[in-house]
């Protein structure tokens, strides 16, 4: 089999211990990328000078950014793939396993029709993600897939073999360059883009794309404990993004998008009991952004997230 040209992507913001510890892991792998692209939009340099130490044991190239955006991020990463057969797009805090890229590679030189694929986060979901699945009757295992209101699942249990995937996690995504070189990342998903990853890849798969999970391709997803942003925000461009693709991929759109607002406050309701004033705030908050996103409705449905975009900023900036 051909040898396949590997290059990993890693945008990074003001996460230099987080980012230490992915490169650990991508150095203790027992296949290595040609090349890493680190994408730093950090306000300080603590991440170039973890980026110096790992540069004697990785061919790493540091890109130091002025601007702030995770899909702005992807696209940069993008544009110096030509040259590879397959970018993989890592977060910055993230633990592979060693033999994750072994993995992805091999599975790209046997599928010579797979556009993409991602391998399996172990520590997904915890308890409160187990105990909220059992209680909506959501399968624990299977395949990730986009519902119709864009609520998109991902099994608790690795699947036995590699499935088909409708979706990718940006956490650990791979694509076949081939396959995406027309394609870009939508930079209208702005700051740290919830729900780019999806969009892009469901973008994918909607046009016939493959798309797989491979259980094999073992990694952790270790949460950093840094607030990207104020949950009011959160909340906001969660809102704001998913009815954005609902509105792109399907009809019947106040409907859907009312399901998955529903399904939003019911991913808190196992805190209405251990946490409830959490609970009650986080009811408040997802009311509020709902009344202000109401006169945006018409321009998101249009495709149009500029005058949404603005009044993110504006929360942001108070």
């Amino acid at each position: 089999m051909a040898p396949i040209k590997l290059l990993v992507g890693i945008p990074t913001l003001n996460r230099a211990d987080q980012l230490k510890n992915t490169l650990h892991s991508i150095l203790r792998n027992t296949v290595l990328p040609q090349k890493i692209i680190i994408v730093d939009q950090s306000e300080n340099e603590k991440t170039k000078h973890i980026v110096n130490y790992f540069r004697e044991k990785l061919n790493i190239e540091y890109l130091n950014v002025n601007y702030k955006g995770l899909t702005k991020a992807r696209n940069e990463i993008l544009s110096y793939a030509k040259d590879f057969d397959v970018v993989t797009f890592l977060d910055d805090d993230v633990e592979l396993d060693k033999n994750y890229f072994e993995e992805i590679v091999k599975a790209f030189q046997e599928d010579k029709n797979l556009a993409g694929c991602q391998g399996f986060i172990e520590n997904q979901g915890g308890i409160k993600g187990f105990l909220f699945r059992l209680a909506e009757g959501m399968p624990l295992t299977g395949s990730p897939k986009v519902t119709n209101c864009f609520v998109n699942t991902y099994p608790f249990f690795p699947p036995s073999r590699p499935v088909i995937s409708e979706w990718l996690s940006g956490c650990n995504m791979s694509y076949r360059v081939d396959y995406i070189e027309k394609e870009k990342f939508n930079e209208n998903f702005i700051l740290y883009g919830l729900g780019e990853d999806l969009e892009f890849s469901y973008r994918l798969f909607v046009s016939g794309k493959r798309l797989l999970m491979l259980p094999s391709a073992r990694l952790k997803h270790i949460p950093s404990g840094l607030k990207r942003l104020p949950s009011r925000v959160a909340v906001m461009m969660r809102l704001a993004y998913r009815r954005y693709m609902i509105a792109k991929y399907r009809s019947q759109v106040d409907m859907l998008f009312q399901e998955y607002v529903e399904w939003c406050r019911r991913t808190f309701r196992i805190h209405r009991i251990v946490r409830p004033q959490l609970w009650k705030s986080m009811m408040k908050t997802i009311e509020e952004v709902l009344n202000e996103l109401k006169s945006h409705f018409d321009m998101i449905d249009k495709g149009d997230l500029n005058s949404v975009n603005s009044l993110i900023l504006k929360e942001v900036s108070m």
